[in-house]
């Protein structure tokens, strides 16, 4: 389970991704990996061009793992195929929040990780819902 725990983690950084940079609250809202964070980290200008460089980066990432694991962001999630592609979805993670570390400030981090972490939990509880 930890591993799992550490996947989703990591799956949900990278989503953070998908919905900062599609800037669409529309488009987010029906996928479950969505944190949603763009509407409380408050960028400042200097910080925007390089954040969204970042997740848009990293969102090009996550699509590519989630499509070579046959993930579908927008069906329950599969724990079997989030566990198989869990070493891709981290490092994906594991870098955009190390990039990401270097422009927010430290309160703006403590937002986007505390999304991660809701979203994270979501997503778990997603897996165990019966069909």
């Amino acid at each position: 389970m930890t591993r799992f725990v550490s996947v989703l983690r990591v799956s949900a950084c990278c989503v953070l991704v998908a919905t900062l940079v599609l800037g669409s609250a529309a488009r987010a809202d029906h996928n479950i990996y969505a944190t949603h964070a763009e509407r409380y980290l408050k960028l400042r200008k200097d910080q925007r061009k390089k954040v969204l460089g970042i997740l848009a980066q990293a969102e090009q990432e996550l699509m590519a793992a989630f499509a070579k694991y046959g993930i579908n962001p927008n069906a329950k999630p599969d724990f079997n195929k989030l566990v198989k592609a869990r070493g891709p979805l981290q490092a994906v993670g594991q870098r955009e929040r190390r990039r990401l570390k270097r422009i927010l400030t430290p309160e703006q981090l403590s937002i986007y990780d505390r999304a991660v972490r809701e979203t994270r939990s979501r997503v778990i509880k997603a897996t165990r819902i019966r069909d």
